[in-house]
């Protein structure tokens, strides 16, 4: 007698682990956000490093000069013609101004036998300037023309092409070297409009980048 069949016992397939999900992304923007922040106080640190020595700069320029020192607000000083005005390295003076009207004349250039009038543009005239410039320090400086104002605030730098017209016993500011303690006068032309009044010349110091100033009354 055959034994009798045993029920096959079913095998229940085993579940299968399941792969553990990676959190790469949450690394990756833990990072970024580090990496932000941190660049955030970089930028921040920079910016406060750049705005003391800008400070540093505007404290030194302000502290080496006089009260004649140009700062926000405040008037720059006036002086009267012939009046010596100290600005820190250097010492101006007005020495004299002219009104020549709106024409330059030949026969009166250093030139009279071939140099030809010059006429003023339209409503315009010629005005020159003479100035007197002690360098006050020890070593040489550079000096170039300084611009003129009126009480309409335009300012007016030189005329290019009328150096035939200054005296041979004046020098011309280009760009001229100056000794220390060896007074120099220069003499510059401006073309300006008719209708410019109370004008005044604007002088500095010697200093590169110095914003010392002041003004001088031509009295024309």
């Amino acid at each position: 007698m055959q034994n009798a069949q045993q029920p096959e016992q079913s095998i229940q397939p085993q579940p299968q682990a399941q792969p553990k999900k990676s959190n790469w992304w949450k690394w990756a923007l833990g990072g970024c956000g580090t990496l932000i922040f941190l660049g955030i106080i970089f930028i921040a640190g920079c910016s406060l490093v750049g705005k003391k020595a800008v400070d540093e700069v505007s404290k030194e320029l302000d502290n080496s000069g006089t009260s004649s020192t140009t700062k926000a607000g405040e008037e720059i000083k006036t002086y009267k013609a012939g009046e010596e005005v100290n600005i820190g390295n250097a010492k101006w003076k007005l020495v004299e101004a002219k009104d020549l009207g709106d024409t330059l004349k030949g026969s009166s250039s250093k030139y009279p036998s071939y140099t030809k009038d010059k006429k003023a543009k339209t409503n315009s005239k010629f005005v020159m300037v003479t100035l007197e410039i002690e360098n006050l320090d020890t070593e040489m400086h550079s000096v170039t023309a300084p611009n003129i104002t009126d009480d309409k605030g335009r300012e007016f730098i030189t005329s290019s092409d009328t150096s035939e017209w200054i005296p041979e016993d004046k020098g011309i500011f280009i760009l001229s070297n100056l000794n220390p303690n060896v007074p120099q006068q220069f003499s510059v032309i401006y073309e300006i409009p008719k209708d410019a009044a109370n004008l005044t010349v604007k002088v500095k110091e010697l200093k590169f980048l110095s914003t010392e100033e002041a003004l001088i009354e031509l009295g024309i």
